[in-house]
Formats: structure tokens, sequence, C-alpha cells
């Protein structure tokens, strides 16, 4: 029995409300999130079931004392299976996309993405295909293919005029970092200058965003004045609302801002902030929070807290190497593609070393036969000699010279296209095991061997209708059962 006062429209408010708490207060998000799942299991609603349980997950991405992430999103793939719900199977491969990437493995969170691609409909899933290509867009850019990077982001803009404000604001923002990285910053400047007054004042992170891209155009441009008045006001807002979402890269650039400035008290003073905010950080964010140590220890030659600093920063990329295995990935695809290559080249190796053995046995097949054909041939002579029949051994004598070459001829007309044929029959192998084979490929392929195939027949036919004309020769069985030229010498 259910409590009768427990009603889809409240677990839809309270799945609603810890959705917009996610990043300012995650464990109260989590802990409605939990109760609304209980309720909608309850009450027996399947649809705010999985609402509840990509909630909870999503909470989870913000709430570091939350480890059951794992357990909630096997369950969101399991429970949208069962219940034949391909969107929700979709969003759970975002979610494992999104874990991956916050653990650096960014090319197991880019093979999530394009999994979840399977599942969605663009139609009925908008927001979450343009969810996937804009992450398809963020990850290639920490990958450095900004051209990659560029491609999906232009993918997701088409969506963006039908999805909620926060999404144009993020793919403009990811857009704009694009030209930053490729020194567009004219372009990357109208980007963000542009979006800053159109940010909603309830959209705070989305305006610490925008405000860190104006002040890094500032600071790469020299205008360090602008650049630390934009830096400030993105601290001041994460500081006021309690986000910590790249507070510490913030604080970093303000701080080397001040250094450029020879103001090292402000610098030590910005260090200070952040050394208080450290122990809840990302790992990468430590890495940044030592660097601007490092440098502002340098710049006061204080050579023992730089070499404090440095060994810190050197265990902390030790560790995230542990965790991103990004570079191992790639390094285990390319060996993968080498040894397909070598694999390839081994085939054929095979394949040639075995057409030259055929040859080879063929040549002795051949020269098996002109001895016997010579055996013949003097037993015919012997045969006719004995019975006086000059005349008719010679003629004999002619024709069976006459098919030797036709043979010979035949057999070097053909090979050419033989070979063709062979070697079009392991390129559709081929094309079959790399999964290039179309009906265009078949087609064209069939239509070559069709053409050899009519030039061999009409090769043979043109030969045989020669000699039959101009030596009244003719293939047929004889009546002892034996392939021979009739020509009144079968007894």
């Amino acid at each position: 029995m259910h409590d009768n006062s427990i009603t889809a429209e409240g677990i839809s408010k309270r799945l609603e409300n810890a959705y917009k708490i996610r990043m300012t207060n995650s464990h109260l998000s989590t802990e409605q999130a939990l109760t609304a799942y209980q309720e909608a299991v309850d009450i027996k609603d399947t649809t705010l079931e999985l609402r509840a349980i990509n909630t909870i997950c999503t909470a989870a991405l913000y709430n570091t004392d939350f480890t059951e992430h794992e357990q909630w999103i096997d369950l969101l793939q399991q429970r949208s299976i069962e219940l034949d719900n391909p969107a929700y199977t979709g969003v759970s491969y975002i979610l494992r996309s999104r874990w991956s990437s916050n653990s650096g493995k960014l090319t197991e969170a880019a093979g999530f993405l394009l999994k979840a691609l399977d599942y969605l409909d663009p139609k009925l899933n908008l927001q979450n295909v343009a969810t996937c290509y804009n992450s398809l867009g963020k990850i290639y850019f920490k990958n450095k293919n900004y051209d990659k990077a560029y491609e999906y982001l232009m993918k997701a803009k088409p969506f963006a005029d039908d999805l909620p404000i926060g999404f144009y604001f993020n793919l403009q923002q990811n857009i704009g970092a694009i030209h930053i990285v490729r020194k567009e910053y004219t372009e990357a400047w109208n980007i963000f200058h542009d979006l800053l007054p159109k940010i909603p004042k309830s959209e705070l992170i989305i305006k610490t965003i925008v405000l860190q891209n104006l002040g890094h155009i500032c600071q790469i441009t020299d205008e360090l004045p602008d650049a630390l008045n934009y830096f400030q006001e993105a601290r001041d807002l994460k500081l006021q609302a309690g986000i910590n979402h790249e507070l510490i890269r913030t604080i970093c650039n303000i701080v080397y801002i001040y250094l450029d400035s020879e103001n090292a008290d402000k610098a030590y003073e910005n260090l200070q902030i952040a050394n208080n905010i450290i122990p809840e950080c990302k790992l990468i964010d430590k890495i940044y929070l030592y660097k601007a140590f490092i440098r502002y220890y340098k710049y006061i030659n204080d050579l023992a807290n730089q070499v404090a600093y440095y060994e810190k920063l050197i265990a902390a990329k030790d560790m995230l190497a542990e965790r991103d295995n990004l570079k191992k990935v790639d390094k285990l695809e390319a060996q993968h593609q080498i040894n397909l290559y070598k694999e390839k080249s081994l085939m054929l190796e095979k394949k040639n070393n075995h057409i030259a053995g055929q040859n080879k046995k063929l040549q002795a097949t051949m020269e098996k036969l002109i001895k016997k054909d010579k055996d013949l041939e003097i037993e015919m002579r012997n045969a006719f000699n004995t019975i006086n029949k000059k005349d008719d051994l010679l003629a004999a004598h002619h024709r069976l010279a006459s098919v030797g070459e036709m043979i010979a001829i035949i057999a070097h007309q053909w090979k050419q296209p033989l070979s063709i044929i062979n070697s079009m029959v392991f390129s559709i192998k081929d094309a079959y095991h790399y999964n290039e084979l179309s009906e265009d490929f078949i087609n064209e392929k069939a239509k070559m061997i069709d053409d050899l195939i009519q030039y061999l027949s009409q090769t043979m036919n043109d030969f045989r209708n020669f000699f039959k004309k101009q030596n009244n020769v003719d293939f047929k069985v004889c009546c002892c059962k034996r392939c021979c030229i009739t020509a009144g010498i079968c007894s």
C-alpha cells in the first residue's frame, strides 16, 4: 500500500527542484531525487521512475559523496530496456560518457556518446541528440582535434533554436573557444560579448563562463585591466553563489595577471582564497593551482617552496596519467591498424606464393602434355610410315602444331583477364571484411567480371572459328571418349 497523498504532480515538482539545485546543493538534490524515485515506484508510475533515476544520476555528477552512481546508471539502462524506452537507454549512455569524461577517459566517453546516438531519435529526443553532438565537440576540443570539434558543434547548432536558452549559450561558448585556440580573437570576442547581455539573471554559471572567456581573450591580447575585471567579476559571482565550477582556474588567471602587473601581494591573496577551496577540488584543478603557486614562488625567488609545489604537481600529474587512458587507447588503436595491415600484407604474400606454386604446377603439366604430344606425334608418324601415308601424317602434324599454337595463344590471351578477375575477387572479400561493401561496389565488380568472361568466351570462339575455317578442325568427343581433333585419325 502506498501513501494516498503521493501524486504524480508532487513527484514531478520534487524532481524539478532536485534538478535546479543539482549544482548549488548536490546533497539535497540527491536526497530529493531518491525520495521521488521511491514515490514513483510506490504509485507504479514508470515514466516518473525513469525520470527520477535520471535525476539521481545527474545529481551524482556534482555530489562527490555519492558513490553509487554506476549502479543507478545500470538500473536506468536495465529499466529503459525492460520498458522499451530507447530514449532513456540513450540517456544512460550519455551519463556514462559524462563520468568517463570527468575521469579523463575521453576515448571511452566519445564511444558512449556515439552509442547513445544509436538509440536517440532526432525528432523525439532533440535535446539529447544535440547534447551528444555538443559533447563530442567538447571531447575533440580537449583532444586538440579542432576541425572535428567544430564539425560536431555545427551539427548541434540547427537544434539550438528549439532548445532551452542554456543549451544555446553553452554551444556558442564552445564555438567561441575553438575561435580562441585558432587565434581568431575577433570572432571569439564577438560571440562572447554578444552573449553577455542575453544571459538571464538566474543563469549564473553561464554568466561566469562567458566572463571567463572574455577575460581570457583580453589576457591573450594584453588588455590586462579589462581581463582582470572580467575574471574578478566571475570569481565574485561564483563565491557568492557557492559555484565551484572552474573557480580555481578563474582565481589562477587573476594570480597570473597580478604577477604580470608586479603585484605579488594581490597574487598571494588570491592564492590563499584558492588554497581554502582546494580540498573539494578535482585533480585537474589542483594541477592548475600548483602551477600558479610555482609561478608565484618563482617570482619572489623562494626556491624551497618552488620545489615543494613541483613535487605536488608531479604527483598530481602521475595520478591523472593513471586515470587518463586516452593516449594509451589511441596507441592501441594505432597498433591495431598496423597489425591489420601486416596481416593483410602477409595474406597477400601467401596468396601470391600460392599462385606462383600453381603456375609452377601448371608449367610442369604443360611440359608433360607437350612431351605426350611429341610422343603421340612420333607414334602417328610411325603409323603413317607403316601404312605409307606420308601426306596424311604431314597434314596431321600440321593440325597438331596449329592446335598447340592456338592453345599457347589462348593461354597468353587468358592470363591477364584471369589475373584481373582473381584480383577483383580479393577486393570484394577485403571490402566485405572492412564493411565497405555496397550495392554499387558489387554491381561495378560484377559488371567488370562479366565483361572479362565475355571477352574470354569470345576469344575462344574467335580462335575456334579461325582454326576451323583455316584447317577444317573441330573439337568433339570421339567414339573412344577422349577429347581429340577429329580429322579422320580416330580409330
